[in-house]
């Protein structure tokens, strides 16, 4: 009688499923988790005002009967087999109309796709992914990888924390897989939550990612409650550093994913009479614009401590999706400059600078290694890079050298022009010290003596090259131009 379908149906699946020898099956995907998957997707249609709550409930009843029938090895195609399997039992018991049976079983057939399947496939596949949210997805991630390790310190939270599914697939592409650890596994769950397709979905889905998220903080907070407890061989330093990323952790909460330091600090170029220190903070996403406030009032209140350097930080906080890689269309950051001004600013060729120097020379203090966030930046890029900060930052000075009236900004502009050069020349980033050794082999003995005199300079001292100082940035502009670098 079609009044019993449902019960027949489920007898079928839990029979199906108590057969099966399959250890994954038992352990993630039996009939418990079916059983959760029908309560979520009737949730879903309900929300969504879908009337067709029989057909609903049959799809989330028999979308995993495949994996009864299927090897381990042969799991992936678990979808099409279940289909397949789900057509005949319906149709050899008469339970619903042949119409019926094709929107159920092609519904079945892509669940495990990022699409297809039509209205009923997407409450599917968004009932299957609140199923690895929250303290039930963090139990299946627990059980489903018990063979391997845990998670791997400094960085508890996994090179894998804060991907998203998009980035995983790459992973994947590149033969990576989830990740060598059971974190990587709950990692890879919370990106579901970017995947739901319904508002009733994602609406539900919050609290239960938001939780996860939570968990995998408050897991590394217990371990590693300080990543690194010397990044710098400066106390000093390393006092406000650890201010900084726990003012940084408090106000970001699930937002955070990393911070770095980076520049002269790891560089081996730090000086104590001139070097600033730079940061970056890398977030989960975007910030929202009421977040902005929090974290401005967080960096006066550090400002204004007292601690040695807190005047002298500099840094930004930018979404991991766009650290990867420099995108000149989507480059507005929050901005921490060393005045104490707090914006959002943009972020010009410096940018592939700055992404060159945190992952081949920056130190996490709290986070994924940034080898692991930010793809390799080729030479070329960086010459171009080179030659672009050139053009847009130095070029208008020479109409307008007002900063450059500074002792300690004509210091500044001399060793960026050797920087510049070396770049230019060798495809490489170096730092000052080692960029100006350099120019004054590679220069003349006039630009030497400047070049000299600009790494001598200490604050209170005076420097009084004005003059030479445009003409070097032009000579450097006018090289720049001569380089043909490859669109």
């Amino acid at each position: 009688m079609i009044e019993d379908r449902i019960p027949q149906i489920e007898n079928y699946v839990k029979q199906s499923m108590n057969a099966a020898t399959a250890s994954d099956l038992k352990i993630a995907h039996d009939f418990k988790h079916v059983d959760r998957v029908r309560y979520w997707a009737l949730r879903i249609a309900h929300g969504e005002g879908l009337n067709e709550l029989d057909l609903v409930e049959a799809i989330a009843l028999l979308h995993d009967i495949g994996l009864a029938h299927v090897r381990v090895e042969q799991r992936h195609q678990h979808a099409r087999v279940g289909a397949d399997i789900a057509a005949r039992f319906l149709r050899a018991r008469h339970l619903f109309s042949d119409e019926q049976i094709d929107i159920i079983t092609d519904a079945i057939r892509h669940h495990s796709s990022p699409s297809g399947g039509g209205v009923l496939g997407e409450v599917l596949r968004d009932a299957d992914k609140l199923d690895a949210l929250g303290a039930v997805g963090i139990m299946r991630a627990l059980t489903s990888k018990y063979a391997k390790p845990e998670y791997a310190t400094p960085s508890v939270k996994g090179d894998t924390w804060a991907m998203t599914m998009s980035q995983f697939e790459e992973r994947f592409a590149e033969g990576k897989g989830v990740g060598d650890y059971i974190i990587d596994q709950v990692n890879f769950q919370i990106s579901f939550y970017g995947e739901l397709h319904t508002e009733t979905a994602k609406r539900m889905g919050q609290p239960l990612v938001e939780f996860m998220k939570a968990y995998v903080n408050q897991l590394d907070s217990e371990i590693n409650p300080v990543h690194v407890t010397h990044p710098t061989p400066y106390p000093d330093v390393n006092a406000v550093l650890h201010v900084l990323l726990s003012g940084v952790q408090t106000t970001l909460g699930n937002h955070f994913v990393g911070m770095y330091v980076y520049g002269s600090l790891t560089s081996g170029d730090f000086n104590p009479q001139r070097s600033d220190i730079d940061f970056l903070v890398v977030t989960a996403d975007e910030l929202p614009d009421e977040m902005l406030p929090a974290l401005e009032v967080m960096h006066a209140r550090i400002t204004a401590s007292g601690l040695k350097w807190a005047t002298r930080l500099e840094g930004d906080y930018i979404p991991q999706s766009a650290l990867r890689r420099y995108d000149p269309t989507h480059a507005w950051y929050p901005h921490l400059g060393v005045d104490g001004h707090f914006d959002v600013e943009h972020h010009g060729s410096d940018g592939v600078i700055q992404r060159y120097m945190i992952r081949e020379q920056g130190v996490a203090l709290a986070g994924p290694a940034p080898k692991t966030l930010i793809a390799p930046v080729q030479p070329d890029d960086l010459r171009r890079a080179a030659l672009g900060i050139l053009l847009e930052w130095w070029a208008p000075m020479l109409h307008d050298p007002a900063r450059l009236h500074s002792s300690e900004y004509q210091a500044y502009a001399v060793l960026t022009m050797c920087r510049a050069l070396y770049t230019l020349q060798y495809g490489a980033v170096v730092s000052k010290s080692v960029a100006a050794q350099w120019a004054q082999q590679a220069l003349g003995e006039r630009r030497a003596a400047l070049v000299e005199r600009a790494s001598a300079w200490r604050h209170g001292t005076q420097l009084d090259d004005l003059n030479e100082t445009l003409d070097f940035i032009q000579y450097t502009l006018e090289r720049g131009q001569q380089f043909e670098i490859p669109a």
